[in-house]
């Protein structure tokens, strides 16, 4: 990369644009998380139980936002992370 980009980027963070963008995404994305409720456990629960990774990270992040619910989001994470490991193994000793 150049450095004319670095300066570009350099000056977007400076006068907050960048800022401004991520946090009208996270808005807009905690507002979608709102509208489909209970869609978002099952999908985190499918997740976890496929594959860890940084979902359920996002997931405490949105708990914390107040859009879910902190407890029942441990719960979903914890059971598909759990039932997932199970599931595997039981397909390995096979």
């Amino acid at each position: 990369m150049r450095l004319s980009h670095f300066r570009r980027v350099s000056a977007k963070w400076k006068n907050g644009s960048i800022r401004h963008d991520n946090q009208h995404c996270l808005e807009a994305t905690l507002a979608l998380i709102n509208e489909y409720g209970t869609l978002i456990y099952l999908l985190l629960f499918g997740y976890c139980a496929l594959k860890s990774g940084s979902l359920p990270l996002f997931g405490g992040y949105a708990a914390q936002a107040g859009a879910l619910d902190v407890g029942l989001v441990a719960v979903v994470v914890f059971a598909g992370g759990y039932l997932g490991d199970e599931a595997r193994f039981a397909v390995a000793r096979r």
